[in-house]
């Protein structure tokens, strides 16, 4: 994503008042904001930026990484749909027929082995609270250095996917909920807030223009994890297709039968294709031959879909 000196004209168009983005959105910007990057950066309109947390607040990505290495939590990949005996399963894994993650899970991380020890929840629940404590005791420290040094009070963004408590950290709600309650509990030297609740925000720094910088999740902010060398001839394609997948959809705007199947099975294609797993993939040399020939198998489908429509093989009511 690029930013404009206008963009906020756009934002607040569509609606937007706020928005996060990468810590360099704030602190490259021009003029560089008065209190580096704990306060909010503003769009000319005043339309509030706030930085996600560099330093401080571990991004997801590093996340799943410090997890693999706390070995009481639950094991992600080890699933009892891998470890039990296929006969014994068989009538849960139509209609392929093939083993695959049934959500019960067993072990806890223990280490790199395959020899997994059994996860006892109690143990994944006392480390849970460590860290929220731990979590908690680093905030402070921070709330009191950053407030001592620019005598304001600080504005600190903790952001994460969703998807990262309870899937990928299974003990990640827990923490979530040991660590909101113990904020809640005792006089500490900050609290918990949402954006609507920042009181004086808009006077804490000068207004600052984040005019043509780029920044975005991956790749240390700058996308580059799905737009580098190994990746970047997919897009013109995949933006062609989606031109074409829009104007068939105008064109049959009211399809039954086989028509119809082959719109949407042309809908299918394209979001398939246009998934972002295939570029993140393309980024890792070890995978990119696989994954190549399967985005260029998707493709193919998709255009063979849209030849069809258009010299017109699909017949209304089939």
């Amino acid at each position: 994503m690029r930013l404009y000196s206008r963009i906020d004209d756009y934002l607040r168009e569509k609606g937007l008042t706020f928005f996060f983005l990468e810590t360099h959105g704030i602190i490259r910007g021009s003029p560089s904001p008065q209190y580096e990057n704990i306060s909010a950066g503003f769009m000319p309109l005043r339309c509030p930026g706030f930085r996600k947390g560099r330093g401080n607040v571990r991004a997801g990505v590093v996340i799943l990484g410090w997890i693999s290495r706390r070995f009481d939590y639950r094991d992600f990949y080890r699933d009892a749909g891998f470890d039990i005996d296929q006969d014994h399963i068989r009538a849960f894994l139509k209609p392929y027929g093939v083993k695959t993650y049934s959500g019960l899970k067993y072990y806890r991380i223990t280490g790199k082995t395959d020899n997994k020890e059994a996860y006892v929840f109690q143990r994944a629940q006392m480390k849970a609270k460590k860290h929220a404590n731990h979590f908690i005791m680093s905030r402070e420290a921070q709330v009191g250095y950053l407030s001592e040094k620019f005598r304001i009070q600080p504005v600190i963004t903790a952001t994460y996917d969703a998807e990262l408590f309870g899937h990928w950290w299974f003990e990640g709600v827990d923490w979530l909920e040991i660590l909101l309650r113990q904020i809640d509990c005792r006089n500490r030297n900050f609290t918990t807030i949402t954006r609507q609740n920042i009181s004086g925000c808009r006077t804490a720094s000068p207004v600052c223009r984040c005019v043509n910088h780029r920044y975005q999740a991956g790749g240390e902010g700058y996308h580059e994890v799905w737009l580098n060398d190994r990746n970047d001839h997919v897009y013109r394609h995949l933006l062609k297709a989606t031109e074409r997948m829009g104007d068939l959809a105008e064109k049959f705007p009211r399809t039954e039968g086989i028509l119809r199947r082959a719109l949407n099975q042309a809908a299918r294609e394209i979001l398939l294709a246009q998934h972002s797993d295939w570029t993140f993939m393309m980024k890792i040399a070890v995978l990119l031959i696989m994954h190549k020939i399967a985005l260029q198998g998707t493709s193919a489908d998709l255009r063979i879909c849209m030849k069809r429509f258009c010299q017109g093989m699909f017949r209304r009511g089939d």
